[in-house]
């Protein structure tokens, strides 16, 4: 046999289905899944909901509330449930928040054995003939005015916007291939330097010889 419950009247469609396994009979929606829905008579407004077997297309849940959200949560006790998941209409989802801002926002520690930030505008460009690498001492000056690296954001700004991983690679980046260009410029002077004094070792010990002395 087949129960049918309307849970929503403003709309001229069936909304809740219980059908008995194996029975045969006309109906567009051939389930073969149990499914058991428990009242315990919480506080919290939140149902129970249990299912299992094998069915022809995937569970759908559908809010029947305004905001037309879904919300997941875990049982902690019988005056109520936490939220655990929070998936709102306009995409987002939270774990762990009820607000979430982002597609995916988690309040907690997220472990994974691999993630995957899309970017574009690589630092490469600091290579290029034409960069315009910031002397050292201006570097130095804004450090000392600024209390951090230029471009990049400050402890303050951290501790209240997070900060973003793509980004972050992106500057750190650039800082280090922009310090090997100070690097690199610091040995051609220390090899420059070196041939100098060499070359004065070398004038040195001619006068010397010149003058008779050795």
């Amino acid at each position: 046999m087949n129960f049918t419950v309307d849970c929503n009247p403003q709309y001229n469609s069936v909304k809740f289905r219980i059908r008995a396994i194996g029975t045969r009979g006309v109906t567009t929606i051939p389930l073969t899944v149990n499914i058991a829905i428990t009242s315990r008579n919480f506080n919290s407004g939140f149902a129970a909901l249990n299912n299992w077997g094998n069915d022809t297309s995937v569970t759908k849940f559908l809010p029947m509330t305004n905001d037309w959200d879904l919300y997941v949560g875990a049982l902690t006790s019988l005056d109520g449930a936490s939220l655990a998941i929070k998936a709102l209409q306009n995409g987002n989802v939270g774990i762990g928040t009820a607000t979430p801002k982002e597609k995916l926002s988690v309040n907690g520690k997220i472990r994974a054995h691999e993630v995957k930030v899309e970017t574009a505008n690589w630092p490469d460009y600091v290579f290029q003939p034409g960069y315009d690498l910031l002397p050292l001492l201006e570097i130095e000056k804004q450090v000392k005015a600024t209390g951090h690296l230029p471009d990049m954001p400050s402890a303050r700004e951290v501790e209240n916007n997070g900060l973003e991983l793509g980004e972050m690679n992106k500057l750190l980046l650039k800082k280090i291939e922009e310090l090997t260009l100070h690097l690199i410029e610091l040995k051609k002077e220390n090899n420059l330097q070196q041939q100098q004094l060499e070359q004065v070792n070398k004038n040195y010990k001619v006068i010397l010889k010149v003058n008779g002395k050795h």
